[in-house]
């Protein structure tokens, strides 16, 4: 849609600065509710730069191997595409991944049930914060963009280098996402507040992420691994989705068993 700008004959990537700016609203909204949980924000704070590392790396993983079908780098060029910083081809599959890890990680480190789910309300609120803005910016970029429709709901291109010249519209993905994380946002507050918790955790993590899916649907992007369940149809974005899901339900009910027990 509006994909760069240019500064002094320079190209500004419009996404390099929405995932700047998403990863400064992270880190402070994390830095903010850790005063206000009273917990330590270097505990984590620490941590997110390898965490960011890490999920670039393996994004840019599988986006190159599912594109070329190859899952082993025969040769250097193969391997620094991988590393390439000018390239924001990432893969969703990847960053679940990378996300899945760290949180195990860290709160494997955490031992009382009631602290892991403050951090869990912190990170819920992080994440909703960082996904807002970083969904705003997705509109603009010319990478993630939805299917092609002709609706009242169609975004055009704003210039001529922009990709969505080939279309006559596309589905907004990243407005969708942003209005869709605000909305699961307002209602686990909503209910927070009259359900008279002090805390949210895993219910919005899984509303998140529901949602999240949900909004990747209109996106426009290459099927790997395709299966067609009836009406449905499944690739390993939905597959990966859906275990990351079935790993969080699984928690979920595992940390209310033990707050009863």
């Amino acid at each position: 849609m509006f994909p760069f700008f240019e500064v002094f004959g320079v190209r500004v990537s419009m996404m390099a600065i929405g995932v700047l700016l998403s990863v400064i609203v992270f880190m402070f909204s994390i830095w903010y509710l850790c005063k206000k949980y009273h917990q330590d924000f270097m505990k984590i704070g620490y941590k997110i730069p390898f965490w960011l590392v890490l999920t670039y790396i393996l994004s840019r993983y599988f986006a190159v191997a599912l594109a070329t079908k190859d899952w082993l780098p025969s040769s250097w060029i193969e391997i620094m595409n991988i590393f390439r910083l000018d390239h924001f081809n990432l893969h969703r599959v990847g960053i679940l991944l990378s996300v899945f890890i760290c949180l195990s990680v860290f709160f494997s480190g955490v031992k009382r049930i009631e602290n892991k789910r403050i951090w869990i309300d912190i990170l819920f609120s992080a994440f909703c914060n960082g996904i807002m803005l970083l969904g705003l910016f997705l509109v603009l970029w010319d990478t993630v963009i939805g299917s092609s429709t002709q609706s009242i709901f169609a975004v055009r291109a704003l210039r001529e280098g922009s990709w969505l010249n080939k279309f006559y519209g596309v589905y907004p993905v990243g407005l969708f996402l942003s209005l869709g994380t605000l909305i699961v946002n307002i209602v686990v507050n909503v209910w927070r507040i009259l359900a008279k918790k002090s805390w949210r955790w895993l219910r919005g993590m899984l509303a998140l992420l529901v949602v999240i899916n949900i909004c990747f649907l209109f996106q426009y992007y290459p099927r790997y691994w395709l299966v067609n369940i009836l009406w449905i149809s499944l690739d390993i974005k939905q597959y990966s989705s859906l275990f990351v899901f079935a790993i969080w339900c699984i928690t979920a009910v595992r940390w209310n068993w033990r707050k009863k027990g």
